[in-house]
């Protein structure tokens, strides 16, 4: 069996702008912080809660306290519920992928899972709002670790669990930035990068070579799945 293991923001779902305006409205309105630098790649761990760590240490100059986070999260959940509740078409899949999901959960070879670096209940709001059904038991995200590597780690356990297969013989992730693929590296998994323009070209320029705009029929993530798991 072979487990393709997916991203979420920019990968699933096209919503990192969204995403990225609440989560720095959020932190402005539960802790006054407004110069925050949104090159996401700059941060040691590229998830909600390691995003919200990082920038507490470094403009409080000490530790962020759980309490502070939880409000983080309450806040940015409700700001971005409000946000799609205004205009939807703010969080849509991406294209093709309903399809694509489909096409794995019809493959008797083939497993998937998602590992988000987003928090679990803004996850969920977005795949709903996409019209994408994740199961609970495939499925991690930033309440469950802090680095990446961490949440694809568990994502990866649960997977065991939910199809009963004690080792894959492939992994693949599915990302469309470059600290996915470096996450990936880190847990050995294979890597496919979804993009276009200026994404598509920090991936390559990172030595991605499985590259797709889309998951829509004809450009070519299914036969680079058969390429990547089947090799």
């Amino acid at each position: 069996m072979h487990l393709v293991m997916f991203d979420i923001d920019g990968t699933l779902t096209q919503s990192c702008g969204v995403d990225s305006r609440c989560y720095v409205d959020a932190l402005l309105e539960v802790l006054g912080i407004e110069s925050i630098d949104t090159d996401w790649s700059t941060y040691r761990h590229t998830t909600d809660s390691g995003i919200a760590e990082e920038i507490i240490t470094k403009q409080l100059g000490r530790p962020a306290r759980e309490e502070e986070l939880a409000a983080v999260k309450t806040s940015f959940v409700q700001r971005l519920q409000l946000a799609l509740d205004n205009d939807p078409a703010e969080c849509q899949a991406n294209a093709g992928a309903q399809e694509i999901l489909e096409w794995i959960n019809n493959q008797p070879r083939f497993c998937f899972a998602v590992a988000t670096g987003g928090w679990s209940e803004s996850a969920r709001i977005k795949l709903a709002n996409a019209g994408l059904k994740v199961a609970d038991n495939i499925f991690a995200s930033s309440d469950d670790a802090v680095s990446r590597e961490g949440i694809m780690r568990i994502a990866e356990e649960r997977a065991h669990s939910a199809y009963n297969v004690n080792k894959f013989d492939s992994i693949t992730y599915v990302g469309d930035a470059v600290w996915d693929l470096k996450a990936s590296q880190a847990c050995n998994y294979s890597f496919i990068g979804v993009g276009v323009g200026n994404a598509a070209g920090q991936l390559r320029y990172a030595g991605v070579d499985a590259l797709i705009p889309s998951f829509t029929v004809g450009d070519g993530f299914c036969e680079l799945i058969e390429q990547k798991l089947l090799s």
